[in-house]
C-alpha cells in the first residue's frame, strides 16, 4: 500500500491530462521538450543521490546509534529531515521547512520498508508535481 503512496504525485500529474480533473487540479500541466531533459536528470543526478545519502547513510547511521544508545529509532527520521531541509536553504525558510517535512515522508517512506527506492521515487514524484505544475524558469513556453 506505501507503494502507492510513493506514485501518488505521478498519478496526480497524469490524471490532471483529463478535461475534468483540471477543475480538482491546479492549471494544467506544462508539458514540454524540458520535461525530456529534466525528468532522467532529476531521477540520477538528485533524486536517489540525496535519498541514498540522507536515508541509508545518515538515517541508517543514526538509527543505529540511536538504538545503541537507548532511544527510539523514528527520532533519525526527524533528524535526517531537518538536515534535509537545511540543505534545501537556498530556496529561503519556507522552502527549508517544506523540504523538511517531506524529508519526514521520505523518512518514514524508507523506514517502513527499508527500500531505499520509496523514498527516491516519492522526491522524483513530488518534483515531477512541482515540475509540472507550479513555476519553473526554464519551463515556460
Amino acid at each position: 500500500m506505501f507503494s502507492l503512496a510513493c506514485y501518488f504525485p505521478l498519478f496526480i500529474s497524469m490524471a490532471s491530462r483529463t478535461s475534468r480533473a483540471r477543475q480538482w487540479f491546479w492549471g494544467d500541466p506544462k508539458f514540454s521538450w524540458t520535461l525530456l531533459l529534466w525528468a532522467p536528470a532529476n531521477l540520477f543526478l538528485v533524486c536517489i543521490p540525496e535519498e541514498a545519502m540522507f536515508r541509508m547513510l545518515i538515517q541508517g547511521k543514526l538509527v543505529i546509534w540511536l538504538v545503541a544508545h537507548g532511544y527510539r529509532p523514528f527520532l533519525s527520521i526527524y533528524a535526517a529531515a531537518i538536515l534535509f531541509g537545511l540543505i534545501h536553504f537556498r530556496g529561503g525558510p519556507v522552502y527549508m521547512a517544506t523540504a523538511a517535512m517531506a524529508g519526514v515522508a521520505y523518512g518514514f517512506a524508507y523506514q517502513a520498508k527499508r527500500n531505499p527506492w520509496h523514498p527516491a521515487l516519492a522526491h522524483f514524484g513530488l518534483n515531477l508535481t512541482h515540475f509540472l505544475h507550479l513555476a519553473y524558469p526554464f519551463s515556460r513556453h
